[in-house]
């Protein structure tokens, strides 16, 4: 039994039977052991199975709920001074017809899962150093005739190592 399965045992009992008979799947390792994230995107929000995790090597899951919409999963260090300029080029370049490359003004991106198709699942592995992290979608969808960030529309979690 995993580390986390014994915390929600200890925390909840009544799960015991749950688990043995398998209906209850606890997200918490990856391969390896290795904790896991695993982030759901759905139209324009995301829920994330835990935003604390240790440092050293993470696994991140994301699936993509979404029928309409393509999501994305990056990881990188909380502080980034322009954030806020990719955020209006993109915004920009919609209307210009290219993208920019999220590249060009993220440091330190640790992991990626760039434009994942509604229904897919990718996923990839990173090794984090304590501090604040942030999670986000930078895909740019056009509604109602104006391209909006998903960004902007509240796609995005900090994620604590420690």
């Amino acid at each position: 039994m995993n580390l986390c399965r014994r915390e929600l045992l200890l925390r909840m009992p009544g799960l015991v039977a749950l688990f043995a008979a398998g209906d209850l799947v606890a997200a918490c390792a990856g391969p390896g052991g290795a904790p896991s994230v695993d982030a759901v995107a759905n139209d324009f929000s995301f829920q994330f199975s835990r935003t604390n995790v240790p440092a050293g090597k993470v696994h991140f899951t994301l699936k993509n709920n979404s029928k309409t919409y393509k999501h994305e999963l990056w990881v990188y260090p909380q502080n980034q001074p322009k954030l806020k300029d990719m955020l209006a080029a993109k915004d920009a370049s919609t209307s210009g017809g290219s993208d920019v490359s999220e590249e060009d003004y993220l440091q330190g991106v640790v992991g990626k899962v760039e434009d994942l198709d509604p229904g897919k699942t990718a996923s990839f592995d990173a090794t984090l150093a304590s501090g604040p992290y942030e999670m986000a979608c930078f895909v740019v969808t056009t509604m109602v005739g104006k391209p909006m960030v998903h960004y902007e529309m509240g796609m995005h979690a900090i994620l604590t190592v420690q």
